[in-house]
C-alpha cells in the first residue's frame, strides 16, 4: 500500500505541473538514491519511474518526493545533468567575459577563405568583434544566455574562469581538438560537451567586409 501511496504521490506530481498554481514556484522530483529530477526528465520518465515505485526497485529511479526548488542554485538534474530552475537562487546573468571570449575564439578559430575555397588566414588577423554583423552577433549572444543559463551549475563546479568556459563553449560546440571534455573535469566536462554539441556547429564567413554565419 505504501509503494500505492508513493506512485499516486508521483503522478499528483506530474499532474500538478513544473510550477506551483500558488505563486509559480520551481518545483523537482527527489529520487530514492538522493538524487534529483526535473520535471521533464521525470515526465519523460513517468512509467520507469512508475514501476520502479510501485516494484520498490533499488536502480535509482524509485520516487521519494515533490517538492519546491526554493534556494538551490546549484541543483542539477540527474538525468539531464541540466540545472534544475530554483525560486529565489537564480543564476547570475552572463558575464561580459564569457561572451567576449566566445567572440574571440570564434574568430581566432576560424578561416577566410578565397573563391576556389583555399584555406587563408585566421579571422582575427584581420577582423575584430567589431566586424561582426549585428544579426550574427545577437544570434551568437542568444546561444551564449541560453547555454549559461541551462548549464550554470555546471560551468560553476569547473572552477575555470569565465573565459575559458567561453572559450571552450565556441570549441565544443563547433567539434575543435580541445573543449570542455579534456579539461580534466570528468564527468562534468563530459555533460557541458552533450549540452555544447546541441547547439551546432557555426561556420563564420566574410560577406561584404562583414563577418557573419
Amino acid at each position: 500500500m505504501r509503494n500505492q501511496s508513493k506512485v499516486r504521490a508521483f503522478l499528483d506530481g506530474l499532474r500538478a505541473g513544473k510550477y506551483t498554481g500558488v505563486g509559480c514556484y520551481p518545483t523537482f522530483f527527489l529520487m530514492s538514491d538522493g538524487d534529483t529530477l526535473s520535471y521533464e526528465a521525470a515526465c519523460e520518465n513517468t512509467w520507469l519511474i512508475a514501476r520502479a515505485t510501485r516494484d520498490g526497485d533499488s536502480s535509482g529511479w524509485a520516487f521519494e518526493a515533490f517538492d519546491v526548488n526554493w534556494e538551490d542554485g546549484d541543483m542539477v538534474c540527474a538525468d539531464t545533468g541540466k540545472r534544475i530552475e530554483s525560486a529565489y537562487a537564480e543564476p547570475e546573468p552572463m558575464p561580459d567575459a564569457f561572451f567576449d571570449a566566445f567572440i574571440e575564439c570564434a574568430l581566432w578559430s576560424s578561416t577566410e577563405c578565397d573563391e576556389d575555397g583555399n584555406m587563408g588566414s585566421s579571422l582575427d588577423e584581420y577582423y575584430s568583434a567589431d566586424d561582426i554583423a549585428p544579426e550574427t552577433v545577437a544570434a551568437l549572444r542568444k546561444d551564449c544566455e541560453d547555454f549559461w543559463e541551462a548549464n550554470y551549475a555546471l560551468l560553476q563546479r569547473t572552477e575555470a574562469d569565465d573565459e575559458q568556459n567561453g572559450h571552450d563553449f565556441w570549441l565544443t560546440r563547433n567539434g575543435h581538438g580541445a573543449g570542455f571534455w579534456d579539461r580534466g573535469y570528468g564527468e562534468v566536462g563530459e555533460e557541458l560537451s552533450k549540452a555544447a554539441k546541441v547547439y551546432g556547429s557555426v561556420d563564420l564567413v566574410v560577406c561584404d567586409g562583414k563577418v557573419c554565419s
